[in-house]
């Protein structure tokens, strides 16, 4: 046991009053999981769970006169409280017992401590117990040690713990990423060796802790991690697949696909607030049509590999993984788009007006020269004496810079469909928004200013006389 003082949040404090109001009643009752963890971290945590002696029916005795509650949990012990703030679900303490499906009990048995309890839950540092009636948390396992020593460790045998819900493989990956504590060697070992057990779990459940390591701020690790344990091998072989493909010295010098996925991941890493999880997912498959592609031959007296036609691949490899993981429809259209489209600004610093009329139209432009950015850092070039020839991302950068800049100039409208049937005595149609559509292409490079430019504009070249 170890005493804590702390500053609660509202959310906090609503927490401990429940606890406390079971407690009065004579039941025990204490915060658990992540909530202690991230406690004892001084980190904010999204939700606080509650474990207790009560059963369902008592829990609901207890809070359904004050709060609203939900019992789409009840079967496997847990109320819900609806608050102001956010819910909090409170579980009856729980014995072990067998899991068929990978992830329910067969059967739930009740527990009468909170030490039973805390023998099946996954990691040690979830194991922990805040009771607020004696501000003092509870530990079974060694989660105090290895929260110090920033380790993550299954409680008891971690076969066993894998074997009761496969997700935990990826999920140990994805609290190791969030919290940047290191998978204690054994237990990654255990991951590695029961990689393909993640298979049996739904690809709903896989895309949500995906999201969380893509989103953490040590998100490369995570990715690293992934790959280590084989994890990455079974839930996307088209981007594992990589490793086979090789490239030439002249663009590629860093070696396969899959080395050159790992350095624009990096390069996405060291600028991470520029990269939205949608990006991230764009650059991991963003090479991934290579596989379908490479086809060996030379270029300027030097061996050379190309992959023509490989974007589209890669779209369409997406469209693959976006059948077994659920990617919402939007973010599914966005990444396909991206990955269509990823070789479109090979030479940024050659864009015709047309292009670049289209990319200040477009809102994803900026995220698409981002993944080039990544995809250019990524790759290494040389020159026929193998010496690498520095990358100059000035120029995209100035883009984005210059694009942003126009793409608010392009929502300003100098006039509008009614200006233009008055003033040319024509009727509503596809010619107002060509019109249109023109005025705003003059505006963006200057060649118009104000609205007395644009009447000028019009009246001079599209007026019938």
């Amino acid at each position: 046991m170890l005493k804590h003082k702390n500053k609660f949040s509202a959310y906090q404090n609503l927490a401990n009053e429940i606890c406390l109001e079971f407690q009065s009643r004579g039941f025990v009752c204490y915060w658990v999981g992540g909530a202690v963890r991230d406690m004892l971290l001084q980190q904010v945590s999204s939700d606080i769970d509650l474990a207790t002696n009560a059963t369902p029916l008592q829990i609901k005795e207890v809070v359904a006169k004050k709060y609203k509650i939900y019992t789409i949990g009840e079967k496997f012990g847990t109320i819900g409280v609806i608050t102001a703030e956010d819910n909090i679900e409170i579980t009856t303490f729980r014995a072990e017992s067998g899991y068929s499906d990978s992830r329910h009990p067969d059967k739930v048995i009740y527990a009468k401590t909170a030490k039973e309890d805390s023998n099946r839950r996954d990691f040690t540092v979830n194991a922990l117990y805040w009771n607020p009636g004696a501000d003092e948390v509870l530990d079974f396992h060694g989660g105090l040690k290895d929260l110090k020593a920033k380790t993550l460790r299954f409680v008891g045998k971690a076969e066993e713990r894998i074997k009761e819900d496969p997700l935990r493989l990826i999920r140990a990956i994805r609290f190791a990423a969030m919290l940047d504590f290191k998978i204690v060697a054994k237990d990654q070992k255990f991951i590695s060796k029961h990689f393909k057990e993640i298979n049996k779990i739904s690809g709903q459940r896989i895309k949500n802790e995906l999201d969380k390591i893509l989103l953490s701020d040590n998100f490369l690790s995570g990715i690293l991690l992934l790959n280590e344990t084989k994890i990455l091998k079974a839930l996307f072989p088209e981007v594992d697949n990589l490793r086979k493909i090789g490239q030439s010295n002249d663009y590629h010098a860093e070696g396969n696909v899959f080395n050159h996925t790992l350095k624009a991941l990096a390069a996405v890493y060291k600028n991470k607030n520029d990269y939205n999880l949608t990006l991230r997912y764009a650059v991991l498959f963003h090479d991934t049509g290579k596989a379908f592609t490479a086809q060996s031959g030379e270029r300027k007296g030097r061996a050379h590999v190309s992959f023509h036609g490989h974007a589209q691949k890669s779209a369409e490899a997406f469209a693959r993984i976006a059948k077994r993981f659920p990617f919402a429809k939007a973010q599914r259209k966005e990444i396909a788009w991206l990955l269509r489209h990823h070789m479109d600004l090979l030479n940024i610093t050659e864009l015709s007006e047309k292009t670049l009329v289209k990319l200040i139209k477009n809102p994803q432009s900026t995220d698409l020269i981002r993944l080039r950015i990544a995809d250019s850092l990524g790759a290494t070039m040389t020159n026929r004496e193998g010496k690498v020839i520095p990358k100059n991302i000035f120029e995209p950068k100035n883009l984005i810079r210059r694009i942003q800049k126009l793409q608010t100039l392009y929502q300003v409208n100098l006039l509008n469909g009614d200006d233009l049937i008055k003033l040319l005595k024509i009727k509503s149609g596809k010619e107002v928004g060509f019109i249109l559509e023109k005025i705003k292409t003059e505006q963006i490079f200057g060649r118009i200013k104000n609205k007395k430019e644009a009447v000028a504009f019009v009246t001079k070249y599209y007026l019938r006389k």
